[in-house]
């Protein structure tokens, strides 16, 4: 999850073993998709690239992020 100052989650997102710090790096400034005014990351990590798949779709769900587009 990034959030931005005031601690909103405003994209959530998965990524495989091994890509975290690129995916990371193509939502932060400078990067290809940029999430503006995020100020921190929260990562958890799940046994599975299904079960974190899983528990991104509960969470975009519960908190409908802004910068989460619907079919990218």
């Amino acid at each position: 999850k990034i959030r931005n100052r005031g601690g909103t989650n405003t994209y959530t997102g998965a990524a495989k073993k091994g890509r975290v710090a690129d995916r990371l790096k193509e939502h932060l400034p400078g990067g290809p998709d940029h999430i503006p005014g995020a100020t921190s990351v929260e990562i958890t990590q799940k046994d599975s690239i299904a079960e974190a798949r899983e528990a991104e779709a509960r969470s975009i769900k519960r908190s409908k992020p802004k910068y989460n587009m619907v079919g990218k």
